[in-house]
């Protein structure tokens, strides 16, 4: 036998859901879980998987890996999933699926086109080395070699899974620019510079991010000057990751499609999840920052199913007739950049 809900008992699950995920998101280093692919030929298998949370008692026997991983911890990556495999990256790929991570690194020269390739078609970022994507998930490192600190030069491609472990390790509230790697002596700059490269440069106070963007180039009209900023694009990710999963695990098939219920799921928004993420300085406290109805869309479309008559409704007749059984959320949100820079004047008198 059903228990009788009244409406606000049937919204708080939504907002809940919403608000418990936002808050995961308030701990440094909760967004960051990096997948580490690494080569290992003494594996008896093709593939092994080893999640660790923690720097401590890490059950790793290559010593550069094992150091590597303690390296990402301390930039502050909050899991890393070490994904070692005998032969090459491409054979295995498919076993990535199965695991849930935000970048995907590796410290294999053969293996880069692997990763930006499998990072281009899943949506996910990945650092790589050298390789000019034009893509907004996937950041260049080109610097040729790093020193680490008391040690000897090392490739760049070698030193890859501690950037990631430091862009996954950054707060919603700052960027990369505010990582110091001491870890580092110095780096090597490449002899030429280029636009969607991400490089390190020796500063007074140590090695540091000339600049926090990702690869993307060619801008369009969807694709705009925003979108090269890993700032701008984590937090895009973030807001889409987070609405896809309260929608297919609080929301899809629970309720029936009118606009009453529609309402649930966006009060949900702008009442909770929104709101947290201005808390988080994802989005802008100065914006609007809404969620409603794409009125637009919704038109199209009923006059693309042959109700010709959808032609002339009011916003409000869009609104109220539920197409089918889709929803079309429209969320009008600023995402905020991290200050990269300054232009000073100084007026004399």
């Amino acid at each position: 036998m059903t228990t009788t809900k009244t409406l606000d008992q049937i919204m708080a699950p939504i907002t809940v859901a919403f608000q418990q995920l936002a808050t995961q998101l308030i701990t440094i280093g909760s967004k960051g879980t990096v997948l580490y692919a690494t080569k290992d030929t003494t594996l008896t298998t093709d593939f092994a998987v080893q999640t660790f949370n923690s720097a401590l008692s890490l059950s790793i026997t290559n010593a550069t890996v094992k150091s590597n991983v303690q390296q990402m911890f301390n930039k502050g990556t909050s899991k890393v999933i070490l994904f070692s495999y005998k032969t090459d990256l491409d054979s295995v790929s498919t076993q990535l699926d199965k695991l849930g991570f935000n970048y995907l690194v590796s410290d294999d020269a053969a293996s880069q086109t692997t990763v930006e390739l499998y990072a281009k078609e899943k949506g996910a970022f990945a650092v790589v080395f050298d390789i000019a994507a034009d893509n907004m998930d996937i950041i260049n490192c080109t610097n040729p070699t790093v020193t680490p600190s008391g040690g000897t030069t090392i490739p760049m491609v070698q030193y890859l899974p501690i950037v990631a472990g430091a862009l996954a390790g950054v707060p919603y509230d700052k960027s990369a620019s505010s990582v110091i790697f001491t870890d580092l002596d110095s780096v090597e700059m490449p002899e030429e510079m280029h636009d969607g490269e991400f490089l390190l440069y020796n500063e007074d106070d140590g090695v540091r991010v000339a600049s926090s963007i990702n690869s993307l180039v060619t801008l369009s009209e969807n694709i705009t000057a925003d979108m090269q900023s890993i700032c701008i694009v984590e937090g895009m990710k973030r807001l889409e990751s987070d609405v896809k999963y309260a929608f297919r695990t609080q929301y899809k098939g629970h309720y029936k499609n009118d606009y009453d219920n529609q309402k649930l799921f966006f009060a949900a928004l702008n009442y909770g999840y929104l709101t947290t993420l201005v808390n988080l300085r994802i989005i802008d406290p100065d914006y609007a920052n809404t969620a409603g109805v794409d009125v637009d869309t919704q038109r199209l479309a009923w006059l693309a199913d042959g109700k010709a008559e959808a032609e002339t409704w009011t916003d409000a007749q869009v609104k109220n007739y539920a197409y089918k059984n889709i929803i079309f959320p429209l969320i009008d949100a600023k995402f905020l950049d991290a200050i990269e820079g300054m232009q000073m004047r100084v007026n004399m008198y």
